[in-house]
């Protein structure tokens, strides 16, 4: 399962009135699985938890959340709409409209198009990696919600809304890697031109109201997260698209883009470190790390994720992976030849990542200024353009890179200081019989006041080590350039 990416929408409810509708909660209860309360803001009042159908066991137990009587549920005001409510102990309830399955009018759309942007950050800190995944919209009449499901737990605390950073035309420029200016701004989103035509609006995001998340070790072996983007999101994405096409645009795609900080220990998912065979006694460790990206490579989805996700895929017209590393990682392998390669533009993408807009200051918290940006991609090809859909994508690169070896440096470190010491000693002793001896009487050298023969023999001793250490070091340096059969 490692490193696969997979996307997928629900069709928003149709019309009341058109045909019957068929509950999540009655599908669950159907199949047998059990509802998991979604983390995230499904505890604030007016929020829609998107209720997945993940698997913990055969019965409907909830651990404390009850469904409640669906006689009772099924009584709603418009008899054409069927709610359910779920709760827990203390509670807690979400209600979820149901989706409805028939033919109405909402069936004849196109599929929604998607044009996926991932950004994974390496090397930026040992204790954490950046995934950066954004969304270009377009087609967006039957979207009801949108699931991005990653193959690792996720904290909601752990994803953040990237618009207010992109409110900003550096930022834009090296995002989208164009020429884009900002054109208009509304409460919850702007909208962005290039060269004077629309490019996009960009929506920011309430990741505590409007982006639900849900973990569960069922998924698969190694556990796995949905994220899921709410209905009342998805509407603004519609009504914004719908008013700009209203208004004579041929073209009026909606853009979301958003970060997941993972711990370093939950990268694994995307990349896998071997360890070279070195001797314990180098100076530093070689090692090769594996970064393998996947996205909707059906093989390798969990049984449910599949199962969700059937029927229900976008039209991925285009994907873009760039994957940022050190300068200093050398790429030895690659599954396909990346697009391009190119080195950041330091400040501009310090800022990004830090999340704010770019201010021309000289802070930097990242090291920026020393990374550079490959960039692979793949786009839909064939004729008519319906028949562009792209069904998967894999990015495979493998980097080369050394880190010290600290225990062969501390046992350097005392190794040196005892010779070095040893060294000193014989080395005083040397100098200062030949300074107190024939060197000094036949060059009548005199010692300036309050400067002992001692001392004068110390510090040549001091020098003589330094250079000899000053040699070693060299040699060790001459010796880890050189290249290496393997």
């Amino acid at each position: 399962m490692r490193g696969t990416v997979a996307t997928w929408f629900d069709k928003r409810p149709a019309d009341y009135g058109a045909g019957t509708s068929t509950g999540i909660v009655e599908e669950i209860a159907a199949e047998g699985y059990s509802i998991e309360v979604i983390s995230g803001a499904n505890s604030r009042s007016g929020s829609q938890p998107p209720l997945l159908p993940l698997m913990s066991g055969e019965n409907l137990d909830t651990g404390g959340v009850t469904v409640e009587s669906l006689e009772t549920a099924a009584q709603a005001t418009k008899p054409d709409l069927t709610t359910r409510r779920v709760t827990n102990s203390e509670g807690l309830r979400a209600d979820d409209q149901a989706l409805t399955q028939s033919s109405d009018v909402h069936s004849t759309s196109p599929k929604p198009r998607l044009e996926l942007h991932f950004n994974l950050w390496r090397d930026l800190s040992p204790l954490f990696s950046f995934l950066d995944i954004g969304l270009l919209l377009s087609n967006t009449e039957q979207l009801g919600r949108i699931y991005v499901y990653v193959p690792a737990y996720i904290d909601p605390t752990w994803i953040s809304d990237l618009s207010p950073v992109l409110k900003d035309e550096h930022t834009l420029n090296a995002v989208f890697n164009s020429v884009i200016s900002l054109k208009s701004e509304q409460d919850y989103s702007f909208e962005a031109e290039e060269q004077g035509e629309y490019f996009a609006t960009i929506h920011s995001v309430n990741t505590t109201k409007e982006i639900f998340t849900t973990s569960q070790q069922d998924l698969n072996s190694d556990g796995g997260s949905v994220i899921a983007f709410g209905e009342a999101l998805c509407e603004r994405i519609r009504s914004a698209e719908r008013a700009l096409l209203q208004s004579g645009k041929r073209h009026a795609p909606q853009y979301l883009r958003f970060r997941i900080r993972f711990p370093s220990d939950r990268m694994q998912v995307f990349s896998s470190v071997l360890p070279a065979d070195e001797s314990a006694w180098s100076p530093s460790f070689e090692s090769l790390e594996l970064i393998d990206f996947r996205l909707n490579e059906k093989r390798s989805y969990p049984r449910r994720v599949a199962d969700l996700a059937e029927g229900k895929e976008f039209h991925v017209e285009a994907v873009h992976y760039f994957l940022i590393r050190e300068a200093t990682r050398q790429l030895v392998m690659q599954h396909a030849p990346n697009h391009k390669v190119r080195r950041l533009e330091g400040l501009i993408w310090n800022n990004y990542l830090e999340g704010r807009p770019y201010s021309g200051g000289e802070t930097r918290t990242y090291p920026t200024e020393r990374m550079l940006i490959y960039h692979w991609k793949k786009q839909g090809s064939g004729t008519p353009r319906e028949e562009q859909a792209i069904d998967d994508f894999t990015a495979f690169a493998s980097f080369r890179g050394s880190e010290p070896n600290l225990k062969m440096f501390i046992f350097g470190a005392v190794l040196l200081g005892a010779v070095g010491s040893s060294t000193s000693t014989v080395v005083t002793a040397l100098v200062q019989s030949a300074i107190t001896g024939p060197i000094r009487s036949k060059l009548g050298l005199t010692l300036p006041e309050g400067i002992t023969t001692a001392v004068t023999a110390n510090l040549i001793g001091v020098v003589i080590v330094i250079g000899l250490l000053w040699a070693v070091y060299r040699n060790l340096a001459k010796r880890k350039r050189q290249p290496r059969d393997r």
